[in-house]
């Protein structure tokens, strides 16, 4: 009982000190005016603003007096203090309040109520704020938290932020926060849209960050009242890309408060727990839906800014858009939207008709230039006004674009001389395509081995279903996809390939995980130069190559043909969708004789069956064969056992098929090497392949 009692009390008492801030802050915001006319007389002031630092010492001397006795103790939370050590705290916390709220009311009294008229409606508010709170929110354990925040999303948006955080130059993006639309949408009264549009690397994704910034660092007063989420799209990222990952992530963003841990909206762990009895594996659309619209009406004003939505899947575009328009419609709070992106067609559609900022080359001329100044550094064999002449050109010609202008400045750096620097000027390239044909024309000159580890890694990159480390990417481009035996090339370092790739590919520095240097580079190679087909077909081919390789008996093994290399993991886990999604054309004869090389076998029949069935159940095919090609299983019971992982397989999607009416595949094309072998369907139903 007395374990029970101290438990309630220090909740009491932590509960106290939220209460205590939120109307402390409330008292300075309304009778400590910057208008002297609005304040009361002088004294009575003086006895609120000693009330108010006398609440501030008792919480921080409740708070210390919680943060020592833990420290002092690894014994269970019941046994860290003395009970009447605890309720002492707490009568002191209650004794703060009831002077505090005694000398607000003094305040009151002598304060002008003809114009002060609307001062107790906000304390109704703060009242009402916080008895919602308590209502909406449940005090778990910070464990617990964590589970089921990353239950709803395990999406690092935080780091997201921080990258582009990073590169952003130091008081760039101001002229944002001063534009009257903008302003208009900060300080709207309802729920509003603001769509930030702009064409390929005019810098939108730096002012994006910009807004996060600026949002964060409002009084902590306004952060604790309102409910705020961000998400940083990123094409050809799985989990940044998804209109899910978009929403589950808002979900997670919104279901906590006070910046606190240990208190979630109690809804969100009855969800969890229904959606595992379901077998569900996360939020589905109608649960972030819903779960969204609680968490926005619980919050006065809610804030939800979006990066890039142009590279959300186009196809799941609607259902993005959808749920923002049903929010916006549905809560009776304020909902303030804010969405970055290229004015693409439907995009348009959607937007036009709401207050919106196209970015103009005027807007961008003051940043670029401070970017200049940083970037464009004097090197010894330059003469001294080179520099200058430098940034003059770029300016010039940069249209408002950020990004033209830091791969100008990549290039000139090259240059050891003043000629060489001013031969480099004159034939500034026009735009992006022009700037990247030009970079690609360098690449194309080097050895043509070197060329073909940068273009290996440019497929890779372009399709890979799971972000690229080093340890990944490096192994693949070893192994080219010609030629009928495994041919490894020499290992490189990440800075040897950066270099090759004259900065089009880059190692993130937050996350150390291969990409574009921007979404524009990606969309050069994909119209340009290879297409999101053929870079499939590449690696799909290299895949099917080391499975294959994997498992024929040699002297000494490569690291990477051993089961639980990354690049053997990936393989197994991914071939299947490359497969799925190569080139419809008929495949060539090295494709072709390795699927027929792979369907002899009984896990190959399993993946080519899979590769055109794809699921969830796929994981379990994934993680069984890893565990049995590790530990040296028999091959003769690795067939049995794939035989019944195969079976409870075919009976999931026949379940889905006849109860639910619902197959999720995507068939290979009728004149696919694989299509003659795994089977055909009937009535919508797969066959499973015979052993």
């Amino acid at each position: 009982m007395a374990n029970s009692q101290m438990r309630s009390d220090v909740l009491a008492g932590l509960a106290k000190v939220a209460s205590l801030l939120v109307q402390c802050d409330t008292y300075q915001e309304l009778y400590i005016s910057p208008d002297p006319s609005l304040r009361p007389p002088a004294d009575v002031l003086d006895r609120l603003k000693t009330s108010i630092v006398q609440a501030y010492t008792k919480l921080q001397n409740f708070l210390a007096f919680i943060i020592r006795s833990r420290q002092s103790s690894l014994k269970p939370v019941h046994a860290w203090w003395k009970l009447e050590d605890v309720q002492g705290h707490v009568v002191a916390l209650s004794e703060s309040e009831r002077l505090l709220r005694q000398v607000a009311e003094d305040c009151e009294k002598q304060c002008n109520l003809a114009s002060r008229s609307n001062i107790g409606e906000l304390l109704k508010l703060a009242s009402e704020f916080q008895d919602q709170l308590k209502l909406a929110l449940e005090d778990i354990d910070v464990d617990k938290e964590v589970e089921i925040l990353e239950w709803i999303s395990l999406v690092e948006y935080p780091k997201h932020h921080e990258e582009v955080k990073k590169s952003r130059v130091e008081d760039t993006c101001e002229w944002l926060l001063r534009d009257q639309r903008f302003l208009d949408w900060e300080n709207s009264a309802s729920s509003a849209v603001l769509w930030l549009r702009g064409d390929p690397g005019t810098g939108k994704t730096f002012l994006t960050s910009k807004i996060v910034d600026h949002i964060q660092s409002r009084p902590q007063s306004s952060v604790t009242r309102d409910g705020f989420a961000y998400f940083y799209c990123k094409r050809n990222e799985k989990d940044r890309e998804d209109h899910l990952s978009i929403l589950r992530s808002y979900v997670r963003q919104l279901s906590t408060s006070l910046g606190k841990p240990g208190y979630i909206r109690k809804q969100l762990g009855h969800v969890r727990r229904e959606a595992r009895r379901k077998g569900w594996s996360g939020l589905s659309l109608q649960s972030c839906q819903d779960q969204l619209l609680e968490s926005v009406d619980v919050y006065a004003t809610t804030t939800l800014v979006l990066d890039a939505l142009d590279e959300c899947d186009p196809t799941a575009l609607d259902q993005f858009i959808t749920t923002i328009e049903g929010l916006l419609s549905q809560t009776s709070n304020i909902l303030r939207v804010f969405i970055a992106s290229r004015p693409d067609a439907e995009i348009r559609r959607q937007f036009s008709s709401r207050p919106n900022i196209e970015i103009q080359a005027k807007d961008n001329k003051a940043d670029i230039q401070k970017f200049l100044d940083k970037s464009v550094v004097k090197k010894e064999s330059w003469p001294p006004l080179l520099p200058g002449v430098i940034k003059d050109a770029l300016l010039q010609h940069s249209d408002g674009m950020f990004l033209w202008a830091k791969l100008q400045v990549d290039q000139i750096k090259e240059c050891e001389t003043d000629e060489a620097v001013r031969d480099q000027l004159k034939a500034l390239p026009r735009g992006l395509k022009e700037t990247y044909d030009a970079i690609f024309e360098r690449i194309n000159t080097r050895n043509r081995y070197d060329k073909s580890l940068v273009e290996r890694a440019i497929l890779w990159v372009m399709c890979a279903y799971t972000p690229l480390t080093s340890d990944l990417l490096l192994p693949a481009i070893r192994v080219t996809s010609q030629g009928e035996s495994l041919d490894l090339a020499s290992e490189i370092t990440a800075i040897t390939l950066q270099d090759l790739c004259n900065n089009l590919l880059v190692l993130d520095s937050e996350r150390y995980v291969w990409r574009f240097s921007h979404i524009s580079v990606l969309e050069y190679f994909e119209k340009e130069h290879f297409g999101i087909a053929a870079a499939h077909n590449h690696v799909a081919k290299v895949c099917l190559r080391l499975l294959l390789e994997s498992r024929k008996e040699r002297g000494s093994t490569p690291d990477l043909l051993q089961p639980r290399h990354p690049l053997q993991v990936y393989s197994w886990r991914n071939m299947a969708a490359h497969l799925q999604t190569a080139e419809s054309r008929p495949s060539g004869p090295i494709l072709g004789s390795m699927l027929a090389a792979l369907q002899e076998t009984p896990w190959g029949k399993v993946l080519l069956f899979a590769a055109r069935n794809r699921d969830a159940e796929q994981e379990a095919l994934v993680a069984a064969r890893l565990r049995f090609h590790s530990q040296g299983t028999s091959p003769a019971l690795l067939e049995i056992l794939l035989d019944i992982i195969l079976y409870r397989y075919y009976r999931l999607l026949y379940h889905k098929n006849v109860h639910e009416r619902w197959v999720t595949r995507r068939p290979l094309p009728e004149n696919h090497p694989s299509q003659q072998q795994v089977g055909t369907e009937t009535d919508g139903m797969p066959n499973p392949p015979s052993f």
